[in-house]
């Protein structure tokens, strides 16, 4: 069974590009356009990564993060950002993989496969 992700982009067209990349690397993906959008998401499905965007249309990424690991912290999180200033935040700790957004998503692809592997 592949696994789930929940892709939290706010851009349109990068969410588009992203969500069919996750997809042809066999993951199955549910993407969501801003952190209120994302929290029902979450609620609904029983995800295995949380990819996400720091700076959303409707506030802060890590303040939508901080809600959804306070009900399943076992939830890998990957942030994906253009704002790699947030790396030094420390809500920047709720991740298990934190890279900057890039035209290679070879690195998405490789940071998820990562986090998905067991201890």
């Amino acid at each position: 069974m592949a696994e789930k992700i929940l892709l939290i982009e706010g851009e349109g067209e990068l969410r588009k590009r992203y969500r069919e990349m996750l997809k042809s690397s066999g993951y199955n993906v549910i993407a969501a356009d801003s952190g209120k959008h994302a929290l029902q998401k979450f609620k609904e499905e029983d995800v295995d990564v949380i990819v996400a965007d720091i700076v959303l249309p409707d506030g802060r990424g890590f303040d939508y993060l901080k809600k959804m690991l306070a009900s399943r912290r076992d939830v890998k999180v990957v942030i994906h950002t253009d704002h790699i200033d947030y790396k030094s935040d420390f809500n920047s700790w709720l991740a298990d993989a934190f890279l900057a957004k890039s035209a290679d998503l070879a690195q998405l692809d490789l940071a998820i496969k990562k986090v998905l592997q067991p201890n």
